[in-house]
């Protein structure tokens, strides 16, 4: 779904790092209070974002009506990296923003988004009171102004963020691992905190830490610290150990969709453990604010979809990559239904993780189908 180094900035939670020595571990809370939800229904952060946090910006782009869903992570060589979601009136898909090689600074904003295989920046300058002007290059053609403000999702939740970075040396040895997360807790709303934990870790480990973000990461960061002392530990004894026993973990947050008492939410994850790359993969999940439950494709199709479901989908990859034979781009004859997926106002997003149609070059395939195509078998 998105370039490996844009995923290895964006920190964009899932296993936490105990911290084992003094001075190894960095961590940053923003927007930390404890409010109920109905005191706050957006993140208090705005820009230029001075620590990680969750923040949400609306405008326009042209005619457009705009609106933007960015996670500010960790800073990288003093500069804060931003992941985000652009939603565009007179656009259906979803687009995935990232921070590019020029990166954002205390009074430039700057995004870049692929479409159809083009690489496409947003540049803004930073006003004072938060918001961001400036102009979208190149993207369908023509460059266009665009003009955001903070603002408040109607029907829409907060979040704190939750943040570790680490870097882990064993003695004697030159090998490092990496460990670092950026959770995002739902402010107020413990029922929502506790299912993202449980996508994460599973239900078992998150009771053992009675459904508490911070024992629970501390706990799963123990076994991966400890798992790299022993390989290493275990190398040394048989002679230097290879370059490639650098083991990183990186865990993110990015936010899709966050109003109208929908809330959409992609849990993302890179794992290193040797070899030529890592593997990175995102959980997508999508929730009923109002009845608070998790929404599942029974949840949103009449009985009996899956044929015109897969149908759709199969016409849309097509489509997507301009091909009758979708052998000559992936690995499958046909694109299977999963349950990874999120929905926005216009449709939803299948997110296939890589290998799994495709060559790990392609990264994520994410395939869109608007309501529009699903509407004979929508409840």
């Amino acid at each position: 779904m998105f370039p490996i180094g844009k995923f290895i900035l964006s920190l964009p939670g899932i296993r936490y790092l105990l911290m084992l020595f003094p001075g190894i571990l960095l961590l940053n809370q923003a927007c930390n209070s404890k409010r109920p939800a109905s005191e706050q229904t957006a993140s208090d952060c705005q820009l230029p974002a001075k620590s990680p946090c969750y923040l949400f910006l609306s405008g326009k782009m042209g005619a457009a009506e705009m609106q933007i869903h960015l996670v500010a992570g960790s800073p990288e060589n003093g500069k804060i990296m931003y992941d985000g979601t652009m939603l565009l009136s007179d656009h259906q898909a979803p687009i995935d923003l990232y921070s590019g090689s020029r990166a954002s600074t205390d009074s430039v904003l700057m995004l870049s988004f692929e479409e159809n295989g083009e690489e496409f920046q947003l540049t803004g300058a930073i006003q004072a009171d938060g918001s961001v002007e400036g102009i979208c290059a190149g993207f369908r053609g023509k460059n266009e102004k665009f003009s955001l403000r903070p603002g408040i999702q109607k029907g829409g939740i907060a979040f704190r963020s939750l943040v570790k970075d680490t870097t882990f040396r064993v003695e004697g040895a030159v090998q490092e691992a990496f460990f670092s997360y950026h959770f995002l807790d739902p402010i107020g709303e413990n029922w929502l905190s506790d299912s993202l934990l449980s996508a994460i870790h599973g239900d078992s480990v998150c009771r053992a830490g009675n459904w508490d973000p911070q024992a629970i990461f501390n706990a799963e960061g123990k076994k991966f610290s400890e798992m790299f002392r022993d390989d290493v530990t275990s190398a040394l004894a048989a002679g230097p150990p290879a370059e490639t026993m650098n083991q990183e973990i990186h865990h993110g947050a990015q936010i899709y969709s966050n109003e109208n008492g929908r809330l959409s939410i992609g849990l993302t994850e890179y794992d290193y453990f040797g070899g030529a790359h890592g593997i990175m993969f995102t959980r997508c999940m999508s929730f009923d604010l109002r009845k608070k439950t998790r929404i599942h494709l029974n949840d949103l199709f009449r009985p009996g979809f899956e044929q015109e479901l897969k149908a759709a989908l199969n016409a849309a990859a097509r489509k997507k990559y301009a091909v009758e034979n979708l052998q000559d781009v992936l690995f499958v004859e046909e694109i299977e239904i999963i349950e990874n997926f999120y929905t926005t106002e216009k449709g939803l997003s299948f997110v296939y993780s890589p290998y799994e149609i495709a060559p790990f070059t392609m990264g994520e395939p994410v395939i869109f189908l608007p309501y529009s195509a699903l509407k004979n078998i929508l409840k």
